[in-house]
């Protein structure tokens, strides 16, 4: 890819992670520095292209949180695409998970790593019940002020799905030490190496809520409208 690059030679099988906007395409091209890594052998296609988007995110939110092992995690939002890679990666990275999630999906998460499961529709974590060193708000329902009553001291909301004024007001929120990290996710060549890594090794397994054609992409939207997916919904291209 580009003169004197040779990470990639003709017929390697590659996945990785494109953020550009505009419409679904069987074809598009990648810097040869984006996040782009050799596909492991063991997955498919499907399976590798269903990583990227939630184990990036985790990335490199668990890296500007700086979580470290031995930690308490709770991801609230557990089951989605990027609640499960929230989940495993923190469970590769030596910290211990609490999954916030639905009944339905209790077997799931715990399957993925997560020690403590809580029902969202019975239990509310911010109550009255352990603290947290960094909380996962994948799913929009965990702002600050309710979420900060459930970390410790130095404890750090992570919002990965924050409205732009909540991404604004993130670097003036703090109490007790307690702080909040939004805003775009970067993505890294070497974030794509690392999600390779971890599949490979078996730490990091693909979701897969249901595959859709390409000519089936309202139905495959509908899907993941309804807010009821398991991990990723993935798209093939058909002949």
């Amino acid at each position: 890819i580009g003169p004197g690059v040779t990470r990639f030679a003709l017929g390697d099988q590659v996945f990785g992670l494109s953020r550009k906007l505009g419409a679904h395409a069987e074809l598009v091209v990648v810097g040869e520095r984006d996040a782009v890594a050799h596909k492991p052998e063991a997955l498919s296609f499907a399976e590798a292209a269903s990583l990227p988007f939630g184990a990036t995110t985790m990335l490199d939110f668990y890296r500007r949180a700086a979580l470290a092992p031995g930690e308490q995690v709770l991801v609230n939002g557990a089951s989605g695409a990027v609640g499960v890679a929230a989940v495993q990666i923190a469970v590769a990275e030596g910290a211990s998970v609490t999954a916030v999630c639905s009944a339905a999906n209790a077997a799931l998460v715990r399957s993925l790593g997560a020690q403590r499961v809580i029902d969202y529709a019975h239990e509310d974590f911010a109550g009255e019940g352990p603290r947290y060193d960094v909380i996962v708000d994948a799913v929009g329902t965990a702002p600050f002020a309710r979420a900060s009553r459930a970390l410790r001291p130095g404890g750090r909301l992570l919002a990965v799905l924050a409205d732009l004024p909540a991404m604004l007001a993130a670097p003036f929120q703090s109490l007790g030490g307690k702080r909040v990290i939004a805003g775009p996710v970067t993505e890294r060549e070497a974030d794509a190496l690392r999600i390779g890594e971890l599949a490979a090794g078996g730490a990091l397994r693909p979701v897969i809520d249901r595959r859709y054609a390409l000519a089936e992409i309202v139905e495959a939207h509908r899907r993941v409208d309804s807010g009821r997916k398991r991990g990723s919904v993935v798209l093939t291209v058909v002949d």
